[in-house]
């Protein structure tokens, strides 16, 4: 078995930190929107995750 990717990394990361704040008590649907917020923002930022290159051709699909 190889090393995992970034995306498998974050999407453990993601789980077990979902798993965490559920465990600490927060309501259900505050947890799960908190967590993808949080780690929106962290792929924002992230140069081989950003979301900048992935919207781009949107308007253009959306339009027509």
């Amino acid at each position: 078995m190889g090393t995992l990717t970034t995306g498998e990394m974050l999407s453990l990361l993601m789980f077990f930190g979902v798993i965490g704040v559920l465990l600490a008590g927060y309501p259900v649907a505050f947890s799960l929107a908190g967590t993808a917020l949080i780690f929106a923002a962290f792929g924002w930022g992230w140069p081989g995750c950003s979301m900048r290159s992935t919207s781009l051709p949107l308007p253009r699909v959306i339009s027509g």
